[in-house]
């Protein structure tokens, strides 16, 4: 076999050895790993003398340092009871800080309805204003109050925040997730609510938004089956009365009510299984909708 030959059948068998590695290792190189929380016992050491346990993101952008958190145990919280703080950095400059407590009877709105519970604008549910601000957000976890906040709303928006503030967790056995890509829409959310086939074959609804948030929040229907829903309001809820619905992948309808007594219908049959995200025009009031086979 000419020498040219042998050299050129090397090289290209070398080529494709190459590629065919590649397409093996590269992927797995570059897609974003769940890894377990390396804060996580810090944070563990850090509630051992706290009468509630610490709760961390599962989501937090890429860059991120987790392992290099900043722990504070020795601060107030609005009714003066012990908090704790948390603040992560980024090398880009910003920081998020999550302070958290056990709030006192009667202090702000206490969201421990698990339909109602969500991630509220900081300035609605503090007692004293001074302590709030519109680039703030809080929410509650089971009996634990946290407040959310972005050093730089134009690198870590208010968004990405409520992301973090539903991805909330004990450290424990966490995992974590550095994209958004990653965060199930239904992170932080109760379980879907079932929603039964009526007699005339159609899956009723009423999705209630309040300042609670919306109600339910989260909830399941069967794929091909009809579904009506029925969109009210209920007390003063802003730009909760103009809902985008979402129930597959390019289908998105939009309701509004003008007045509080009035209602709005949506008829639609769901072909696609999957989880699929509602809300209000400014994602404050956010919920998910569950498509089943």
């Amino acid at each position: 076999m000419p020498r040219r030959l042998v050299l050129a059948l090397v090289i290209g068998f070398g080529i494709i050895l190459i590629l065919a590695l590649s397409a093996w290792i590269l992927p797995g190189m570059l897609r974003p790993q769940q890894i377990e929380a390396p804060e996580t016992e810090a944070v563990l050491n850090a509630q051992r003398n706290l009468p509630f346990q610490i709760l961390i993101p599962a989501y937090l952008p890429f860059g991120f340092e987790r392992a290099t958190v900043a722990i504070r145990t020795d601060l107030e919280g609005p009714s003066s009871q012990e908090m704790v703080q948390l603040v992560y950095n980024h090398p880009e400059g910003v920081s998020l800080t999550l302070s958290e407590w056990l709030p006192a009877e009667g202090e702000g709105i206490a969201l421990v309805d698990a339909a109602s519970a969500g991630v509220r604008r900081c300035n609605c549910m503090c007692t004293d204003a001074t302590l709030c601000s519109t680039t703030r957000l809080m929410t509650d976890s089971g009996p634990v109050r946290i407040r959310g906040e972005t050093s730089d709303p134009a690198i870590l928006s208010e968004q990405h925040v409520a992301v973090i503030l539903n991805t909330l967790a004990p450290a424990s056995g966490l995992l974590t997730y550095t994209t958004l890509e990653e965060v199930p829409l239904s992170a932080g959310l109760p379980p879907a609510e079932e929603i039964p086939v009526g007699e005339n074959g159609v899956q009723e609804v009423v999705l209630v938004a309040s300042p609670g948030g919306y109600t339910p929040v989260h909830f399941s229907v069967k794929k091909n089956i009809p579904v009506r829903l029925e969109f009210r309001i209920l007390g003063n809820v802003g730009c909760g009365n103009e809902l985008y619905f979402q129930y597959g992948a390019n289908k998105t309808d939009f309701l509004s009510i003008l007045n509080p007594g009035d209602s709005a219908v949506l008829e639609f049959t769901p072909e696609e299984s999957g989880d699929f995200l509602f809300h209000c025009p400014h994602f404050i009031y956010q919920g998910v909708l569950t498509v089943i086979d």
